[in-house]
């Protein structure tokens, strides 16, 4: 395995490794941040990709976690044209949301407030992120 490049926010340089150009792969998801991405500070990674051809679904589990922290898991459901079907919190992240909602620590939090990270996915074009599913212009193909 080889990396051929950086992520396209190229002008974060937390996303940009030194000396290498844009990566060229097909497609980039961004997914949104949660609120205890916001609360704590936390980054999310996918964790795992799981392709189930006969329901004809993508299934990705993203990972927030800070060093020393517990990790949160959220499943986003896409079908294979990568339309968001479906989010779904783990029973850790949702356990999470309850003690900082009894603490007084968030207000209260919904279902619809999960559903609207939704609307928060973003994809690029190869020129700018945009919320319809669109491939890279300048991918390798």
């Amino acid at each position: 395995m080889r990396l051929s490049g950086s992520s396209p926010q190229a002008e974060t340089p937390d996303y940009k490794f030194i000396g290498m150009e844009q990566g060229l792969e097909r497609l980039y998801i961004l997914f949104p941040k949660t609120i205890l991405n916001d609360l704590f500070q936390l980054r999310n990674r996918t964790k795992h990709l799981k392709i189930e051809k006969e329901e004809k679904k993508i299934v990705v589990t993203i990972h927030e976690h800070q060093e020393g922290l517990k990790e949160f898991m959220i499943k986003y459901v896409f079908d294979f044209h990568l339309n968001v079907l479906e989010i779904k919190p783990e029973d850790d992240y949702l356990q999470k949301i309850k003690e900082l909602i009894a603490n007084n620590l968030i207000s209260e939090f919904s279902v619809n407030s999960i559903l609207e990270y939704k609307n928060q996915i973003k994809y690029w074009d190869g020129i700018k992120w945009t919320k319809t599913t669109s491939m890279n212009s300048y991918s390798n193909k």
